[in-house]
Protein backbone atom coordinates (compact mmCIF):
# COMPACT_ATOMS: atom_id res chain seq x y z
CA UNK A 1 0.00 0.00 0.00
CA UNK A 2 1.42 3.53 -1.15
CA UNK A 3 1.39 6.40 1.48
CA UNK A 4 0.54 10.15 0.26
CA UNK A 5 -0.29 13.68 1.14
CA UNK A 6 -3.03 14.99 -0.41
CA UNK A 7 -2.62 19.23 0.20
CA UNK A 8 -5.38 21.08 -0.30
CA UNK A 9 -7.54 24.41 0.22
CA UNK A 10 -11.03 24.79 1.73
CA UNK A 11 -13.05 27.80 1.62
CA UNK A 12 -14.14 27.63 5.60
CA UNK A 13 -10.77 27.79 6.88
CA UNK A 14 -10.42 31.16 4.87
CA UNK A 15 -14.09 31.84 6.37
CA UNK A 16 -13.53 31.25 10.06
CA UNK A 17 -11.78 33.32 12.23
CA UNK A 18 -8.18 31.62 13.87
CA UNK A 19 -8.22 28.71 11.12
CA UNK A 20 -6.77 30.57 7.91
CA UNK A 21 -3.49 29.72 9.01
CA UNK A 22 -3.75 26.06 9.80
CA UNK A 23 -3.81 22.76 8.05
CA UNK A 24 -5.55 19.39 8.90
CA UNK A 25 -3.55 15.90 8.32
CA UNK A 26 -6.48 13.50 8.22
CA UNK A 27 -6.00 9.66 7.92
CA UNK A 28 -8.65 8.73 5.76
CA UNK A 29 -8.34 5.15 6.49
CA UNK A 30 -9.36 5.45 10.13
CA UNK A 31 -12.70 7.28 9.32
CA UNK A 32 -15.67 5.45 8.54
CA UNK A 33 -18.50 6.89 7.24
CA UNK A 34 -21.98 6.44 9.53
CA UNK A 35 -25.23 6.71 8.49
CA UNK A 36 -28.21 7.71 11.00
CA UNK A 37 -30.84 7.56 9.25
CA UNK A 38 -31.47 6.22 5.28
CA UNK A 39 -32.12 8.49 2.97
CA UNK A 40 -35.53 9.25 2.21
CA UNK A 41 -36.88 11.30 -0.98
CA UNK A 42 -39.34 14.36 0.89
CA UNK A 43 -41.94 15.95 -1.82
CA UNK A 44 -43.38 19.35 -1.88
CA UNK A 45 -40.83 20.87 0.88
CA UNK A 46 -41.12 24.25 -0.70
CA UNK A 47 -42.37 27.42 1.22
CA UNK A 48 -45.85 28.75 1.54
CA UNK A 49 -46.13 31.26 -1.67
CA UNK A 50 -43.54 29.41 -3.90
CA UNK A 51 -44.38 29.04 -7.18
CA UNK A 52 -42.98 25.64 -8.18
CA UNK A 53 -42.75 22.18 -6.78
CA UNK A 54 -39.63 21.31 -4.29
CA UNK A 55 -38.67 18.11 -3.09
CA UNK A 56 -35.71 17.11 -1.24
CA UNK A 57 -33.31 14.19 -0.58
CA UNK A 58 -32.46 13.98 3.30
CA UNK A 59 -30.09 11.91 5.22
CA UNK A 60 -29.30 11.83 8.50
CA UNK A 61 -24.95 10.92 8.75
CA UNK A 62 -21.73 11.79 9.75
CA UNK A 63 -18.25 10.45 10.34
CA UNK A 64 -17.03 8.12 12.53
CA UNK A 65 -13.25 8.99 13.63
CA UNK A 66 -10.80 6.13 14.47
CA UNK A 67 -7.59 5.95 15.89
CA UNK A 68 -7.73 10.08 16.97
CA UNK A 69 -3.67 9.79 17.34
CA UNK A 70 -3.48 9.21 13.58
CA UNK A 71 -5.03 12.55 12.86
CA UNK A 72 -2.77 16.04 13.67
CA UNK A 73 -3.63 19.79 13.33
CA UNK A 74 -0.71 21.88 12.62
CA UNK A 75 -1.11 25.76 13.87
CA UNK A 76 0.34 28.95 12.30
CA UNK A 77 1.57 26.98 8.85
CA UNK A 78 2.57 30.39 7.20
CA UNK A 79 5.44 30.60 10.27
CA UNK A 80 6.63 27.14 9.24
CA UNK A 81 6.78 27.90 5.69
CA UNK A 82 8.43 31.47 6.24
CA UNK A 83 11.89 29.82 7.88
CA UNK A 84 14.14 29.33 4.87
CA UNK A 85 15.54 25.81 3.95
CA UNK A 86 18.93 24.87 4.94
CA UNK A 87 21.19 24.11 2.34
CA UNK A 88 21.94 20.90 2.55
CA UNK A 89 25.51 19.15 3.61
Amino acid sequence: MRNFLVVTEHPMFSATPGLSNDLLVIDTANLRYRHLQDTTYLRNRQTAGTDGQTDEYLTEAGLEVWHGLTHARVRNIDALSAEPALPAD
